[in-house]
């Protein structure tokens, strides 16, 4: 070690500030791709929790909107069972509203085919491919469930009317009234 001058320590020094200065290097690159693999996990965790959250949504809406058509079609077939059991000349009377009410009864199942068809298809939707379907198919499909309530209202008048008119045959037959029912 003999001849060791100020340029020589000076090149022994950068050379340790070198190698001091490439593990750090490496060790913030070994930082960085964890905090990116744990910033890409997280992101993913969150829209995987996110597309549950609104599938989970999606379906309880159509669950509850069928129920509720399920309620309607109990109600338009415990009116018709009625009138099935009425005596002749009620059901003859009634004979075009009971055409009515199996119209209604007819579009309320199709909206309750609907609402298990759509049920099922969102049910299969995964993370992975549902995402799509989702944000595609969403607002669609409660539109279609929105046209359907709209309908439940009318459904529900028809069998309000319907009771009335049969209320009114029964005391027509049975001789309470002789006022002839409408």
């Amino acid at each position: 070690m003999y001849g060791w001058n100020a340029s020589t320590w000076i090149s022994v020094l950068s050379l340790v500030i070198s190698v001091v200065s490439v593990a750090a290097a490496a060790w913030s690159a070994w930082i960085a791709r964890k905090t990116l693999t744990h910033a890409r996990n997280t992101y993913g965790e969150q829209l995987h929790i996110s597309f549950e959250r609104e599938r989970s949504a999606l379906l309880d809406l159509i669950t509850r909107n069928r129920s509720e058509f399920e309620k309607t079609r109990l109600r338009l077939d415990s009116l018709k069972a009625k009138c099935e059991s009425s005596p002749q000349p009620v059901k003859e009377m009634l004979r075009k509203d009971v055409c009515l009410l199996d119209e209604q009864l007819l579009k309320v199942e199709g909206a309750i085919r609907q609402c298990w068809s759509l049920w099922d298809e969102v049910a299969r939707w995964s993370n992975d491919t549902g995402i799509h379907g989702l944000v595609h198919h969403q607002s669609r499909y409660k539109a279609l469930i929105e046209d359907d309530r709209f309908d439940q209202d009318t459904w529900l008048m028809v069998a309000e009317a319907f009771e009335q008119k049969l209320i009114k045959a029964h005391e027509y037959v049975s001789g309470a009234t002789r006022v002839i029912p409408i």
